[in-house]
């Protein structure tokens, strides 16, 4: 964590860098980019409704 000079975007106030290498899961490949808008967000719904738990 870095506090911020003067000129930063909050003056004096603190940043955090947050990288993440990898998350765990299964990527979603070309088979889901090429099924239509509608199942594609059932399936968003479906990641958004897992993820509230």
């Amino acid at each position: 964590m870095d506090q911020q000079d003067n000129t930063g975007l909050v003056p004096r106030g603190f940043i955090l860098y947050l990288l993440m290498n990898e998350l765990p899961g299964v990527r979603l490949t070309n088979s889901f980019w090429s099924l239509g808008a509608t199942e594609r967000d059932e399936i968003r719904q479906a990641f958004k409704a897992a993820w509230k738990y």
